[in-house]
């Protein structure tokens, strides 16, 4: 066999694989398939679009008013790349707890609760 066939022969089988692939890829078009694809809840995936995490135009595309259309090769770059390490919070989360004073009735329970805070 020559250099040329086995080339062409290469090219015929990678080409046979490439469309048995195609039969089981899913539409990555599709919110639903996207969801599958990246093993995720639609909340998770609509977190991800509040955040700038999949990004307008590079990750998907807005159709219509409510519809969104997925860019499959983002998507399985995003995918190759890792979630995990993409997802940051932007916003930082505000957490604020108010100290109330503690009113105990047992004097027991009060002594033990001073010496806690004594102690630090």
């Amino acid at each position: 066999m020559y250099d040329g066939q086995k080339l062409d022969l290469l090219l015929a089988k990678f080409e046979d694989i490439q469309d048995t692939l195609q039969m089981f890829m899913p539409n990555l078009q599709l919110k639903r398939n996207v969801l599958t694809f990246l093993d995720i809840t639609e909340p998770t995936l609509n977190h991800y679009i509040k955040n700038g995490v999949l990004e307008e135009g590079l990750h998907y595309e807005k159709v219509g008013k409510n519809k969104l259309r997925f860019i499959p090769e983002a998507i399985i770059a995003f995918k190759k790349s890792g979630i995990k390490r993409q997802v940051e919070i932007k916003k930082p989360l505000k957490v604020e707890i108010e100290e109330k004073p503690v009113i105990l009735s047992n004097p027991n329970a009060k002594k033990m609760f001073e010496k806690m805070k004594r102690a630090g």
